[in-house]
């Protein structure tokens, strides 16, 4: 994993061994990233009543008086580091909806997971030069 503020690589946390997926995506550019789910909020047919990005908050289980939404979840699940998207659209549910943000494999990179678990300073050496 990388942090672009500090220019850190570190280890991902082994509660990432428990997906079960054969491969993840390293998005290396996250601007345009964003712009793209910003282009296709903008051509959903309905209204877009509200719409924010941004980490999750995560909070300890004894903070009962916390008022809690989309962005937080228990501290059980920090390891996670989960980003989230929002968007309110007329008419309102509740029910999850799928935004089509069209082709990102010019903007990503797809590694297998468990090269990427195994091993992420060697995958950092191989791809490093895209994020620097």
């Amino acid at each position: 994993m990388y942090d672009k503020e500090t220019h850190t690589v570190f280890a991902p946390s082994e509660n990432l061994y428990t997906f079960e997926a054969d491969e993840a995506i390293i998005i290396t550019d996250t601007n345009e990233f964003f712009e793209r789910v910003k282009l296709a909020l903008d051509k959903r047919k309905t209204k877009i009543i509200a719409a924010n990005h941004k980490f999750v908050d995560y909070y300890d289980d004894d903070e009962t008086t916390k008022i809690l939404g989309a962005f937080n979840k228990t501290a059980d699940f920090c390891w996670q580091q989960e980003y989230r998207f929002m968007f309110i659209e007329e008419p309102f549910s509740l029910k999850p909806t799928i935004l089509e943000i069209g082709d990102i494999s010019d903007i990503t990179i797809r590694v297998n997971t468990k090269d990427f678990l195994g091993d992420v300073l060697s995958v950092w050496e191989k791809y490093k030069s895209i994020f620097l």
